[in-house]
């Protein structure tokens, strides 16, 4: 594996997704008026452990903050590294900062 993960958006299928290895690793969200709700992650067990969740959550907040939007992270590993990565928290919806334990600004 190399050192960079490419992610892309797939507006189309309502993911960001990583292809490694011929299989594809994904954060599957529903698109609102403000930004999106990240429902589900799922990363193959074969490819589990090499940092593929971390880069696609690193790419959906650096295209939400280009983007201006905001997320709902409704996906509890998401949500998990969320709390662990307050650098993260300007992309979170004000409605979410409590649930996530994190100050609002």
């Amino acid at each position: 594996m190399g050192n960079e993960i490419a992610v892309r958006d797939n507006p189309e299928a309502r993911r960001f997704e990583a292809t490694i290895d011929g299989q594809v690793a994904f954060a599957e969200y529903n698109r609102l008026s403000t930004g999106i709700v990240l429902a589900h992650t799922e990363v193959p067990p074969a490819l589990e452990g090499r940092g593929i969740a971390s880069a696609i959550f690193r790419t959906v907040v650096a295209t939400l903050r280009e983007r201006q939007e905001t997320v709902m992270p409704v996906c509890p590993v998401f949500a998990l590294w969320l709390k662990r990565h307050p650098e993260a928290h300007d992309v979170v919806h004000p409605s979410y900062r409590s649930t996530l334990g994190i100050a609002a600004d």
